[in-house]
């Protein structure tokens, strides 16, 4: 152990950003809403994608809270992996290898016979241009997969069926297709229009796909005043969506675990503990009750417990009194 004490140099925590901004960095805003409109259950997406028919595996690996793939679909002998963005993260090769390493691992975990090949995929749906770039390569390991902007997939046709379709998140889908010397705001407004008709009134989902609607339109970094005018055009009911409710349960989940994790640091910080980078990045992973456990451990002065809680492979640094 080491005394921060005892140390000419400012402790190694200052060089970080607080545990909860960790976390907040970490947070993906809309990933959640995504997997509704962009999901591998529906038909035309995983031909645009290059995804057959298959199986579709859970998403979680056994015993690994803080590990899940947006989509595995299972097929012929092979898994396809997919992972949606939207925004680059120059993490995400290191994480593609990664989550390669656990579906080999827990393969068998999955409940179908035979797996003898991965493809790997990550579709980008923001507005900058895609920088996840395969492969990854790093201490002589070598991993590569796909990735790709969804803007790729552009054919008009194919945006002509989706807007002609019977489903409205369709439309949405279509309005992300286009690229950007095709698409326009007037675009987002018309999908607006249709939505706001009274022929969609009563409709189950139809206040979840205004609101997803409003999200591609942020994601197409639609004008502020033009948002404005589409968000009263379509009069949005938050207490009929249960999307806007899963944003607003993940945001109040999210900023309770901010709150913990502010206050565990601080409860550390008096004590002269600070920890290594490898335990920020598990620490920022914790859910409330870990986290919680965490505080009472602190209050209790368990040092030893929180040492092997936090540490995924290195040692926690504290003082003398600690």
């Amino acid at each position: 152990m080491k005394s921060a004490k005892a140390d000419a140099e400012p402790p190694v925590k200052k060089e970080y950003m607080t545990l909860s901004k960790l976390r907040e960095s970490k947070i993906a805003k809309y990933d959640f809403a995504l997997k509704r409109l962009f999901s591998l259950r529906n038909g035309t997406l995983r031909s645009i994608l290059g995804v057959p028919d298959g199986v579709f595996l859970r998403e979680e690996f056994p015993n690994l809270e803080f590990r899940r793939a947006d989509a595995l679909v299972y097929s012929d002998t092979t898994i396809h992996h997919i992972e949606f963005q939207t925004k680059n993260d120059s993490s995400m090769p290191a994480r593609l290898h990664e989550y390669a390493y656990l579906i080999e691992r827990y393969k068998d975990s999955f409940g179908v016979a035979d797996v003898t090949n991965l493809t790997q995929q990550v579709v980008y749906v923001g507005s900058n241009s895609n920088t996840m770039k395969p492969p990854y390569a790093h201490w002589g390991t070598t991993h590569t997969f796909r990735s790709i902007d969804i803007r790729e997939k552009y054919d008009a046709d194919l945006v002509d069926r989706l807007w002609s379709s019977g489903d409205p998140d369709d439309w949405i889908a279509g309005l992300l297709l286009l690229p950007r010397d095709v698409f326009s705001e007037g675009h987002v407004v018309e999908v607006a229009k249709s939505l706001a008709s009274p022929e969609w009134t009563g409709w189950r989902r139809i206040e979840d796909t205004k609101v997803l609607l409003l999200i591609a339109a942020i994601l197409r970094k639609v004008e502020h005043a033009k948002l404005l005018e589409i968000e009263k055009m379509l009069m949005v009911n938050i207490g009929a969506s249960s999307l806007l409710a899963e944003m607003y349960d993940k945001g109040g989940y999210e900023t309770a675990i901010k709150q913990q994790l502010d206050l565990f640091e601080r409860l550390m910080d008096k004590r002269g503990v600070f920890f290594t980078a490898p335990q920020r990045e598990y620490l920022s992973q914790f859910n409330f009750e870990a986290i919680e456990n965490l505080i009472d451990l602190a209050m209790d002065g368990d040092f030893a417990t929180i040492k092997q809680t936090v540490t995924p492979s290195s040692g926690l640094s504290m003082s003398p009194d600690g």
